[in-house]
């Protein structure tokens, strides 16, 4: 990298991170700037909470997309985008103005005590001209819905049903329609189409699959090399499906050719891993993005993980004798793909010539002991030519 992760200036002297050595810094003023933000991607040895990820989306100025912050700081009560929005500027008040920070908010949702305890931080620190405006007055009325456990079924079917109308609309059909209508319409989809529509339902609510969630591998978005570039290739989709209607675009997911059907559109995908992964989709992929959608995940604490046969073959995991080796070798690959420069198809091509360790350990840092990983990064490739 030859940029400052924060100011994107490009002095001499970049200092790099030295926990996941993918990011550099000019300055330890942007490096301490931009640690909440980075805290999330980088390789540390703790957990990250859905209150750490929170602040990471407050610093960035985006609506949360992984379902677990959603769940856990209230934004799945609504539906509605301007409420969510508002719901993002009363964290930011709290985090970025009152410094209120992610092991504080961690503590007091885990207690139950997540709108007892902005309201009283607010009290304390707002003048009464500050309580007299929005978020404050957005926040009293809605402060119920910070502590709420997870929504019911019935309000789950709710959000559903909602972001299911908006898809509906965004392809061409009447808002007037009936939830049961559109109920009939999506149980009678095949599995590509139910696909299509179920990632159209997200896009209408101003989300994306993310990694571990179905859409974020088989749409391409796992072959972008930031959020950025994943919310890009998302209003893209979005745009093509208003000009060539849910059929045409349900179709070339089915037969793989979305990125002809955007290239008619006036819709240009030059990611050559974007176009790798999108070549085979939905069918078929190289493992490298099935491997890449599952290092990236997020994994429980105390969820057991289970990587699928393709992966565990060409990617060592099968060689893994408990948990904590394959968690290890998790750290190791998701070093290599998460760097800004990173190359997925160079990793596939070192998997299937059997030079896997010596591509990891190029950019993973960790790997001791050496005989540990030159044990657990390892296949079966090259295999032998049968002709020789």
């Amino acid at each position: 990298m030859s940029y400052c992760h924060h100011c994107y200036e490009s002095p001499k002297n970049l200092k790099r991170c030295s926990s996941c050595l993918s990011v550099s810094y000019c300055s330890s003023a942007c490096q301490t700037s931009d640690w909440p933000i980075h805290l999330v991607d980088c390789i540390l040895d703790r957990t990250i909470t859905s209150a750490d990820q929170l602040v990471a989306y407050v610093h960035r100025r985006y609506l949360p997309g992984d379902p677990e912050t959603q769940r856990d700081f209230g934004f799945i009560h609504s539906p509605d985008r301007q409420d969510k929005i508002m719901r993002l500027e009363v964290y930011s008040k709290l985090i970025l103005e009152h410094k209120v920070n992610a092991k504080i908010i961690h503590r007091w949702q885990k207690k139950g005590q997540l709108g007892e305890m902005i309201k009283q931080t607010f009290d304390t620190k707002m003048s009464s001209s500050e309580r007299q405006r929005e978020p404050y007055l957005w926040f009293c009325q809605h402060m119920s819905t910070f502590d709420t456990p997870p929504r019911s079924q019935d309000e789950t079917k709710a959000w559903l049903n909602n972001a299911y109308r908006e898809a509906w609309v965004l392809i061409g059909r009447s808002r007037s329609d009936s939830d049961e209508t559109i109920q009939s319409f999506v149980e009678g989809l095949t599995e590509p189409q139910g696909d299509c529509f179920m990632f159209i339902a997200f896009l209408c609510v101003g989300l994306h699959p993310g990694p571990g969630v179905k859409g974020w591998k088989s749409f391409g978005l796992c072959g972008c090399g930031s959020l950025d570039e994943e919310r890009d290739l998302c209003r893209q989709y979005k745009s093509l499906i208003s000009q060539a209607g849910f059929d045409s675009f349900s179709q070339a997911y089915d037969s793989s050719s979305l990125p002809k059907l955007l290239s008619e559109h006036g819709l240009e995908v030059t990611n050559p891993f974007v176009l790798d992964v999108l070549a085979n989709s939905p069918r078929g992929y190289k493992t490298v993005w099935t491997l890449k959608d599952f290092v990236c995940a997020d994994h429980k604490e105390d969820e057991p993980l289970r990587p699928g046969p393709s992966i565990s073959w060409d990617y060592g995991f099968c060689n893994c004798s408990n948990q904590q080796e394959t968690k290890a070798l998790i750290k190791a690959y998701k070093q290599v793909l998460i760097r800004p420069d990173a190359d997925p198809l160079a990793l596939h091509e070192a998997c299937c010539n059997g030079k896997l360790f010596e591509y990891v350990n190029q950019f993973a840092s960790g790997l001791k002991p050496e005989d540990k990983f030159r044990r657990l990064i390892k296949n079966v490739y090259p295999l032998p030519d049968p002709d020789a």
